[in-house]
């Protein structure tokens, strides 16, 4: 007859120390389960886990790399202190079948012979009082779920905790972390990203007072970090260092960025929705479908909608309102990804066109695709003035985005445009005349009369030579 539970038992301790440990078979292991830093601004989320698992048994954390799930698991983990934790972290894992092992070697169950890890975890585990948590099982989804599903996971029963960077069917409901929030009012240093930071670099020796003397150099720090805590850690180490304004000119080395945020979830994406998700590298704010549809060259594509969808789902891109945006550690990643495969340029040519296309249509359609990818198109302007082959593009895009600017009083930023574009390039009599009138009527509005008489002045000489 089998027995639920070998004497090999299990201590699971969440205290100080943190740790769980194993007993017995003349060794000792250990495995760390929760962190001793505090847990800032999740006090909700793991409100919701814990509601979850008392009403169903089951829940999913999910999120982008690097967005705090395992920290919320462990937190959770704490919080159920009456239960016994079985923590297997299933990074490492590269199949299903391991993890299963692993899971019944932690849980102490006896195998009988012939016996499959998912029949001894399924008839070991009912009626008992654990806490089963499996940290970072996205690559394992497709597999985990009907045999998790078949675990007698109950409010009363055992409890399985999964995190992952995607929902996986059968373990629901799910509590997807949302970053933390980079703004709290007018004071900088109270937001929850800005808390977490502080703490983090104070923890590394620094003083407080040091980081808030400049409170707005400090905001840009905290607002570049996306309030992703990977990034806000990482910052830290970076402040630690270096200082805060240092910090603030040369941001933490992207590609850190890449390994611990996006680089696993990049393996799980096709390679149309991974050339997509880097050319968004190139947007700037909030942007539409109509741009997710622009930056696709494949030839049997899948829709814009399709595309954004697993995106979405994958915690590259957020949605909100009808319009999709990308963390600020997480666009500048898609840009190294572009760079580092050579591809930055064609791209950025790609995407130039596209908006071209949108102003030379002269509809209505054509105008609010424009408009409401507006920062998008001025990025894109400004990083084709710094490309030497793509300056005669800038220009023409920077004459298709005059009239929306105009429109919307953005005089003094059109008009630096407008200047760049005539500084950096070499421009026809006819091109050159048409941006110095412009950039006079800019300056006649947000500048001085002598400012703009001298461009006009210039778009006098460059007329008289057509």
């Amino acid at each position: 007859m089998r027995t639920r539970k070998s004497t090999r038992a299990y201590a699971h301790e969440i205290d100080g120390t943190e740790t769980c440990e194993r007993k017995g078979c003349g060794d000792d292991y250990r495995a760390t389960v929760v962190s001793t830093a505090r847990l800032v601004g999740r006090d909700r989320d793991v409100a919701q886990v814990i509601s979850a698992l008392t009403g169903t048994g089951r829940c999913t954390v999910v999120g982008p790399g690097g967005i705090g799930k395992s920290s919320v698991a462990r937190e959770a983990a704490r919080v159920c202190s009456d239960r016994r934790v079985i923590w297997v972290d299933a990074e490492p894992v590269d199949h299903i079948d391991g993890l299963l092992d692993q899971l019944v070697r932690q849980s102490g169950l006896d195998r009988l012979p012939g016996e499959s890890s998912a029949d001894v975890l399924s008839a070991g585990l009912d009626g008992s009082l654990a806490l089963i948590v499996l940290d970072g099982v996205e690559h394992l989804g497709d597999e985990l779920a009907p045999i998790a599903f078949s675990w007698p996971t109950s409010p009363a029963g055992p409890w399985l905790l999964a995190t992952s960077r995607h929902r996986l069917g059968a373990l629901l409901p799910v509590v997807r972390l949302e970053p933390l929030a980079t703004v709290a009012g007018l004071d900088a240093t109270r937001s929850p990203a800005a808390v977490m930071l502080i703490e983090a670099i104070v923890a590394r020796g620094v003083d407080e007072g040091v980081l808030v003397a400049e409170p707005e150099l400090f905001a840009q720090v905290v607002m570049a970090t996306g309030g992703l805590p990977v990034a806000i850690n990482l910052t830290a180490e970076h402040i630690a260092r270096f200082g805060v304004r240092f910090a603030a000119e040369q941001p933490v080395p992207v590609d850190q960025i890449v390994d611990r945020c996006i680089g696993r979830t990049l393996s799980q994406l096709s390679d149309e929705e991974r050339a997509v998700f880097e050319r968004l590298g190139l947007t700037a704010g909030a942007f539409t479908l109509d741009l997710i549809d622009a930056v696709q060259d494949h030839p049997d594509r899948a829709t814009a909608q399709e595309i954004a969808g697993r995106l979405v789902e994958n915690g590259l891109v957020f949605a909100a309102d009808g319009r999709f945006d990308l963390l600020p550690p997480i666009r500048d990643g898609a840009v190294a990804l572009l760079t580092r495969g050579g591809t930055l340029q064609a791209a950025l040519t790609g995407l130039i066109d596209h908006v071209l296309e949108w102003s030379e249509r002269g509809d209505n359609i054509g105008e609010s695709t424009v408009v409401a990818n507006l920062d998008t198109c001025l990025h894109l302007a400004w990083l084709a003035v710094d490309h030497p082959k793509l300056r005669p593009r800038a220009a023409d895009l920077v004459h298709a985005l005059f009239g929306p600017m105009y429109d919307r009083v953005r005089q003094t930023e059109l008009l630096r445009l407008l200047e760049a574009v005539s500084r950096a390039s070499s421009l026809d009599p006819r091109r050159d005349a048409e941006t110095a009138r412009r950039a006079a009527i800019c300056a006649s509005e947000c500048s001085t009369i002598a400012h703009a008489r001298c461009w006009l002045n210039r778009a006098h000489a460059a007329a008289s030579q057509l």
